[in-house]
């Protein structure tokens, strides 16, 4: 005997059906790389032939967030080098950094989407510009990374931050004072830049993997207090409670005190080698 369906029943099984699967969200390694003008300010042009096959265009799998590219009207895109590498007030279109030969090589060890939030800002100091509750590019930063952060996640992306890359310290070395406070100015921003992440991470129920901070050591030759930004950095770094690597750019081919396209490669494969992100 064939039996009816009650239409209360039907209409249930006509609401499931329709019912669209809740998308799972993907947690996916994120990086945020910021500073001054060594974050990359010389363009692609300077790279050699090898070095442009290895480490140029398009990053597999990676996207990069740069205010570079629209300020507050930026958004995630396919990280190609020399096309949305540069810093903000770039000096050549087709700047890159460390990002380059880094990215490339975490995709070499294991291929998996990746995101990067990358703002540098030229002739900026950590005395001013970066200083946390009064710096403008501090303040553009702590505007910026949740804004980053939001349009990942409405994707069904949770950045899972694996590594904070600083690369700033000549503009400081200019000035007796910006030196001399450079030690807890740097303790300062970093603490700061931790209480903004976690609140995005509560925000937006983020994995609290217990990130690497990474600080590039300024060369700055011909920089009269330099040596005095340079010890600032060694002495975090050496504190095992900073979590922080210290990468030497003693060696890295300058123009006069940016790092040449050969430079910024080294850069990334220095960091790549030292801080084991992933």
């Amino acid at each position: 005997m064939t039996r009816i369906a009650s239409p209360v029943f039907l209409a249930l099984l006509c609401l499931g059906s329709a019912a669209p699967a809740q998308a799972a969200s993907k947690t996916v390694p994120f990086y945020i790389f910021i500073g001054q003008s060594n974050s990359g300010w010389l363009g692609a042009a300077g790279m050699s032939e090898e070095h442009r096959k290895e480490f140029g265009g398009v990053v597999p799998e990676t996207e990069i967030w740069n205010p570079a590219n629209g300020a507050y009207a930026a958004k995630w895109e396919p990280l190609t080098v020399g096309v949305n590498t540069r810093c903000e007030n770039f000096a050549d279109g087709t700047a890159f950094g460390a990002e380059a030969s880094l990215f490339a090589r975490l995709q070499k060890q294991k291929r998996t989407p990746r995101l990067l939030y990358k703002q540098g800002q030229g002739g900026t100091s950590l005395a001013v510009d970066w200083k946390p509750g009064s710096g403008t590019r501090y303040g553009q930063f702590a505007a910026w990374l949740p804004t980053a952060v939001a349009q990942a996640d409405a994707r069904g992306l949770k950045p899972d931050l694996r590594g904070l890359l600083w690369m700033q310290g000549e503009t400081d070395a200019e000035t007796e004072d910006a030196a001399k406070a450079y030690s807890a100015n740097l303790r300062a921003f970093f603490a700061a830049v931790d209480e903004l992440w976690q609140g995005l991470v509560r925000k937006h129920g983020l994995p609290t993997t217990e990130y690497k901070r990474v600080i590039g050591r300024i060369n700055a030759p011909g920089f009269k207090f330099r040596e005095a930004v340079r010890k600032a950095q060694a002495d975090y770094c050496a504190d095992p409670a900073s979590r922080a690597l210290l990468i030497d750019t003693d060696k890295y081919p300058l123009d006069w005190v940016h790092y040449t396209p050969a430079g910024q490669i080294q850069f990334g494969l220095d960091i790549f080698a030292a801080a084991k992100f992933e």
